[in-house]
């Protein structure tokens, strides 16, 4: 046998022997002291799960309809992109595109258009319905139609 693995054994098991010794030691002080946690009494009661009312969510079709038409000089500050990006927030999706994510993203070579999970390079890379999406915010942030 291996004496340097018995040497290790030793000294794992006398560390453990006088890690129990700390701790006892530590118990013993802190009941001294009154610091002891009492034991739980029993089982703890049942509890029912928390039920909080949620507000019912209006129809967002609607809302979409009724909200202003979207405006370029909402952030004056903002970059082109920016307000591109909000224009496309505020403007109602075509209804293949409901509920699809749509954003412009500044990049150091340009601009990257996000549909979905999808990046794009270029305008003309991205699929028909959302490309034109895209170039109707750009229109209106042009203030052409």
């Amino acid at each position: 046998m291996d004496y340097r693995l018995l040497l290790v054994s030793i000294l794992c098991l006398g560390i453990g022997y006088l890690m129990g010794l700390i701790t006892q030691s530590i118990r013993a002080n802190h009941k001294a002291d009154g610091l002891e946690r009492p034991e739980p009494q029993g089982s703890l009661p049942p509890t029912s799960p928390l039920v909080v009312p949620v507000p019912p969510v209006p129809n967002l079709a609607a809302m979409k309809a009724s909200s202003p038409p979207p405006s370029a000089d909402a952030n004056p500050t903002a970059s082109l992109v920016e307000q591109v990006n909000d224009i496309l927030k505020e403007m109602p999706h075509p209804s293949s595109l409901e509920g699809v994510f749509i954003k412009l993203e500044e990049t150091e070579d340009g601009v990257r258009f996000w549909v979905g999970n999808t990046p794009y390079q270029g305008l003309e890379q991205i699929p028909g319905e959302a490309r034109e999406f895209i170039r109707s915010a750009v229109r209106a942030w042009g203030g052409g139609s």
